[in-house]
């Protein structure tokens, strides 16, 4: 997956337009996953306090939290038993389309930081959760 944006100011007020490029499955006429297609999604348009990198990766962050939250109260995820978190998004994230701006470049490289923390924070629960299953059943008196 990856994300692109670009930013614009109107007035004093800077917004920000995002999309997903991702692989979706496509599907025949009885609902049967015959293959995988790449799509774009729009993530929509929302307006930042400031034009700084950093509020923009937090704005970034809010979007995917949101859609976690969308995703988890669905029926989808109920009858799936699925999860999503937003940490989940970013370990799926491979990169980001940007133009020429040093602040997009910038974007860019807190996003791959993310990325990088949300990658040890997904790895060190796989092993802690290793180790929980991997211990031998105690009786505490």
């Amino acid at each position: 997956m990856t994300f692109s944006a670009d930013g614009t100011m109107h007035r004093g007020i800077n917004y920000n337009s995002r999309h997903a490029n991702l692989e979706v499955d496509a599907y025949l006429a009885d609902c049967q996953p015959c293959t995988t297609v790449h799509a774009t999604r729009f993530l929509g348009v929302s307006s930042t306090l400031d034009g700084t990198s950093e509020q923009s990766i937090q704005s970034w962050k809010e979007l995917l939290n949101n859609i976690s939250e969308i995703y988890n109260a669905s029926p989808l995820a109920k009858r799936t038993g699925g999860l999503l978190q937003t940490v989940d998004i970013f370990v799926k994230l491979s990169g980001m389309m940007t133009d020429h701006c040093a602040k997009e470049k910038k974007d860019a490289s807190l996003l791959e930081q993310e990325k990088a923390l949300a990658t040890f924070q997904t790895l060190g629960e796989k092993q802690i959760l290793e180790k929980v299953k991997s211990r031998p059943a105690t009786c505490i008196p």
